[in-house]
């Protein structure tokens, strides 16, 4: 009975909250569209809900994890900490076990988690995107994306490492070498790190990368300090990241190919399986990224999904553009170098050990908050140019 009237307050108490904050932002007066994000967030609850009824009946990990905490007695809360899917554990103990939250109570939660990210990302990009009206609508619609709604509403790794990725945009995104900015991305990293190590690791490289290519003016000892400190942070990370990925002590190319070959084998029982072994690199990428397609799909969620798929599919078409590629060679912008190294690093690494359709289409949602990033970026460089075009002066 205490427990049914704790997650009954806590309901009300989310429900007060939400309004509440809806009220913040309509009295601050921010250029931030209101409604939309309003809508959006009711629009990600009923994903949450749709996910939350589906769990209940089916097999799930969200259940998995919340039935983990419920029926095993460790002997304290400590005892879940770990990476991955000990720090799921370990982030619920306390909600079931001190607050006596239900199953529903902890997706609410999950989906709040999620849903930060989602508009961290958004709130993000719409200051990179601000002076063109036609994209920033365009932008509304990513936010009612089904597959960014539905994997982020739910209890697991995806919400939080969606708030990880959304935190880190947005503390790149902002323009002052600030304390704030600094604390953002660590944050975001760590976040990242507790449930995929392996994510972070890709993070670290992007951001390595996006440093020595970019226009960023530093001197050629501070590049070298900082070359100095990731591979220190590479060596010493290498061994647990390769431990948590199921590599243990790989140490060579060849012990890293059979790891990748016996990657592509697996789950190819499943419905929504398929074999990439001897795929192209090419169509490996083809398959992450964009299938299932229609003539894919098994289930009314795969069709959904393939109709997701199609409007990446639009959206990706930009890169067979030359403009685009003289964007690309010709932006050195430091955000922008971010989203593309993390992009290619996450992809080739997935895409050659995903074999499963179903698993890919919940963890792409890890990068593609970076592919819709630069495509928007692009189209922005675009509005630019002809813009200074029509106006007859040269365009920075």
């Amino acid at each position: 009975m205490l427990g049914v009237f704790i997650n009954f307050l806590f309901i009300v108490f989310y429900c007060f909250f939400c309004i509440f904050l809806y009220i913040r932002l309509r009295k601050n007066k921010s250029k931030l569209p209101v409604n939309i994000i309003s809508l959006s967030f009711l629009y990600h609850l009923i994903f949450c809900l749709s996910y939350w009824l589906m769990s209940i009946e089916g097999i799930a990990d969200a259940k998995t994890y919340y039935n983990y905490v419920v029926y095993r007695m460790p002997e304290s809360w400590l005892d879940y900490f770990g990476i991955g899917t000990s720090f799921i554990r370990f982030f619920l103990f306390p909600l079931v076990k001190y607050f006596h939250l239900s199953y529903f109570s902890c997706f609410l939660i999950f989906n709040f988690i999620g849903y930060l990210g989602l508009l961290f990302f958004y709130i993000a990009l719409r200051k990179k995107i601000f002076h063109h009206l036609k994209l920033r609508k365009l932008l509304n619609l990513v936010l009612f994306i089904p597959g960014l709604n539905y994997w982020t509403s739910a209890i697991g790794k995806d919400s939080i490492i969606t708030l990880g990725l959304g935190l880190l945009l947005y503390g790149l995104g902002l323009n002052t070498k600030s304390l704030k900015k600094n604390v953002l991305i660590f944050l975001a990293l760590i976040t990242v790190f507790v449930v995929r190590p392996h994510i972070a690791l890709f993070i670290v490289l992007g951001l390595f990368f996006a440093f020595f290519f970019s226009k960023l003016k530093i001197n050629f000892l501070k590049k070298i300090l900082v070359l100095a400190l990731v591979i220190f942070t590479l060596f010493s990370a290498k061994s647990f990241v390769l431990e948590y990925a199921g590599l243990g002590k790989a140490n060579n190319v060849r012990m890293l190919y059979e790891f990748v070959t016996y990657r592509q084998s697996l789950n190819l029982e499943g419905g929504s399986s398929v074999n990439i072994s001897n795929y192209s690199v090419p169509m490996k990428l083809f398959t992450y990224l964009f299938r299932p397609l229609l003539v894919d799909a098994k289930n009314p969620l795969m069709f959904i999904i393939s109709f997701e798929n199609l409007f990446y599919i639009i959206l990706f078409s930009s890169i067979f553009s030359l403009g685009f590629w003289r964007f690309l060679f010709k932006n050195f912008n430091f955000y922008l170098r971010f989203n593309l190294f993390y992009f290619l690093i996450t992809l080739l690494v997935m895409a050659n050990t995903t074999t499963n359709l179903g698993i890919a289409v919940r963890q792409k949602t890890m990068i593609m908050f970076s592919l819709i990033t630069i495509i928007f970026l692009y189209k922005c460089y675009r509005l630019d140019e002809k813009a200074c075009a029509e106006k007859n002066i040269p365009c920075l």
